[in-house]
C-alpha cells in the first residue's frame, strides 16, 4: 500500500510538473511576443500604449517566475518520490530474503524432525525385538 502511494504521489508530482513546464512555455512565448511589440512600438509611439505593454511584460515575467517554482517544487516532489519508492523496493526485497531464508530453516528443521522420528521408531522396534527375545528365552 505505502508503494502504492508513493507511485502515486509521484505520477502527481510529475504531472504537476509538466503542467507547470507547459505553462512556463506558453507563458515564455506570450513574454516574447509582448516584447517584440514593446520594441517596435519604439520612441513614436504613443506613451499610454507603451506603458500598457510594459505593464503586461512585467505581469507576465511574474507568472513567468511563479511558473518556474511551481516546476522546481514539483521536481523536488518527484524526486522525493522516487526516493520513498527506491526505499520501498529495498525493504520488499530485504523481507523477501528473509522470508526465503524463514522457509529453508523451516524445510531442515522438518527434515530433522522426520529423521529424529525415524530414528525414535527404529530405536522401539529393536528394543521390542530384544524385550521378546528375552522374553523368549526365557
Amino acid at each position: 500500500a505505502a508503494r502504492a502511494e508513493a507511485e502515486a504521489a509521484r505520477a502527481e508530482a510529475e504531472a504537476a510538473r509538466a503542467e507547470a513546464e507547459a505553462a512556463q512555455s506558453t507563458l515564455a512565448a506570450y513574454l516574447a511576443s509582448y516584447e517584440e511589440q514593446l520594441a517596435s512600438l519604439g520612441a513614436d509611439a504613443e506613451s499610454n500604449t507603451a506603458h500598457r505593454y510594459e505593464g503586461v511584460v512585467s505581469e507576465l515575467r511574474e507568472q513567468q517566475t511563479t511558473a518556474e517554482a511551481a516546476a522546481a517544487e514539483a521536481t523536488k516532489k518527484a524526486q522525493e518520490a522516487d526516493k520513498a519508492a527506491a526505499s520501498l523496493r529495498q525493504q520488499l526485497s530485504a523481507m523477501q530474503e528473509a522470508l526465503a531464508a524463514a522457509e529453508a530453516a523451516a524445510a531442515e528443521a522438518a527434515q530433522q524432525l522426520q529423521a529424529a522420528a525415524s530414528d525414535s521408531s527404529n530405536e522401539r522396534s529393536e528394543l521390542y525385538e530384544k524385550l521378546l527375545g528375552e522374553q523368549k528365552a526365557r
